[in-house]
């Protein structure tokens, strides 16, 4: 894990309804791990747009609030769900494209 957050931003998303959800003890053994890349999702039906977002801001692409409108222009109703789970990141880190020595050409 350490090598891989080292080049990555790695995450773990949590949606409602996934077994062990909302579980105080599998949730801690994340952050652990992730710190604040484990996220909560109240709505399963918004795991798309929480990750196709979260790569939008990992790769400073876009801000939340212009994801967040995208989404809603699209006709999405995941944005209250997906605003929720991604406001607490801080997007001081950015993917690379350094690949791990032996996992890529």
């Amino acid at each position: 894990v350490a090598e891989l957050t080292r080049k990555y931003d790695v995450y773990f998303i949590l949606p409602e309804g996934a077994s062990y959800a909302g579980d105080r003890e599998v949730l801690a053994s994340w952050r652990r791990l992730l710190g604040q890349n484990v996220l909560e999702l109240d709505d399963l039906g918004a795991v798309s747009e929480t990750i196709a977002l979260t790569v939008g801001l990992g790769e400073d692409a876009i801000g939340l609030d212009e994801g967040l409108g995208d989404l809603a222009e699209l006709g999405s109703t995941a944005g209250a769900s997906v605003s929720k789970a991604l406001a607490k990141l801080d997007r001081g880190t950015l993917v690379t494209a350094e690949p791990l020595d032996g996992l890529l050409p």
